[in-house]
């Protein structure tokens, strides 16, 4: 039998320690049954964190407010993206923000026009408020 899928991990954890800890359950769940079990993980990259309290975080904040009228919640999200590079090899702060993904990966996956609109206004107000214009 294959087993495949995604195991995401929390930003202050290493991908060293996520592969040991899978390994050593397996290991323990293989001697137990009788079996042999073969763990082949593959990095894709590594999370990160930004301080919510960052210029950057604030500047999308009042954006999000002046667009849609809603304050963003100040929450992580378990998604592989490109931002990872940015705060990670680059040390530059990195924030994800996108239209609504209600109908993200499902069937039927599509985005509505003017939730793209909204989102490149926000993203305009954001490079205001973060520039100070």
């Amino acid at each position: 039998s294959v087993l495949v899928g995604v195991r995401r991990y929390d930003p202050l954890q290493t991908y060293e320690e996520v592969e040991s800890e899978l390994r050593s359950g397996l290991d323990e769940l293989a001697e137990r049954l009788g079996v042999s079990i073969r763990l082949d993980m593959k990095k894709v990259r590594d999370g990160y964190r930004i301080d919510k309290n960052s210029p950057a975080v604030a500047a999308l904040q009042r954006a999000g407010r002046q667009v849609r009228k809603i304050d963003f919640p100040l929450v992580g999200k378990q998604v592989v993206t490109d931002a990872a590079i940015f705060a990670n090899a680059l040390g530059v702060p990195a924030l994800c923000h996108g239209p609504d993904q209600h109908t993200a990966h499902g069937e039927v996956e599509y985005v509505e026009i003017s939730e793209l609109e909204l989102t490149v206004k926000v993203y305009l107000q954001y490079i205001k408020e973060f520039m100070e214009i």
